[in-house]
């Protein structure tokens, strides 16, 4: 507000205001200045932030709640796909021979790491599911034919670590086959 501009004549018509776009009011002869309130301009402003504002809002809202496209998100915890997986380790003797296209290995584990301790108290022999892209190896062969009955063998498996909580045992599919010979 600019206070103590003297004025004089009538206020409409003095050249120069040096109040510029707004209104000059008395004040003891003295004039000061007010700013003129243009309401509908005010109004219309308020409204166009207010909407601004909603429409951002309601932008993070839907994206909040929107859920992940199917194959995306967080993975499953238990069953075909789920994360995380760990490796089962266990140790012992092949039952029986799984022939060239044996679809299982029948173990008799005597150890295993943490994951595969419950399968070393299950009752023997272990059922094993033979993996498509399994490895084997026994004495520089690396074909399931040449497994033979007795062999002390090393077996690795994957498996969902929610599956195997409590002591559950689900079923295994072997990735990995390091064999060796019976002792003698």
């Amino acid at each position: 507000m600019i206070v103590g501009v003297e004025l004089t004549g009538d206020r409409s018509s003095f050249e120069g205001n040096p109040c510029g776009n707004v209104q000059v009011l008395p004040v003891d002869r003295v004039y000061s200045c007010e700013h003129v309130h243009f309401g509908m301009q005010e109004a219309g402003m308020k409204l166009k932030l207010l909407l601004v504002t909603l429409v951002a809002a309601s932008l993070g809202v839907s994206v909040a709640v929107a859920a992940p496209p199917p194959g995306k998100g967080k993975p499953l915890a238990t069953g075909e796909g789920c994360k995380p997986k760990v490796t089962v380790v266990l140790k012992g003797t092949l039952a029986a021979a799984p022939g060239p296209s044996g679809t299982t290995l029948s173990v008799n584990a005597t150890s295993g790491n943490r994951f595969g301790r419950a399968y070393v108290a299950a009752s023997q022999p272990l059922s094993i599911l033979v993996g498509e892209n399994m490895k084997v190896r026994r004495q520089g062969k690396k074909t399931l034919g040449e497994l033979l009955s007795g062999d002390r063998v090393l077996v690795q498996a994957r498996a969902c670590k929610a599956d195997l909580e409590e002591g559950a045992t689900p079923t295994l599919t072997a990735v990995r086959v390091v064999a060796h010979p019976a002792a003698s």
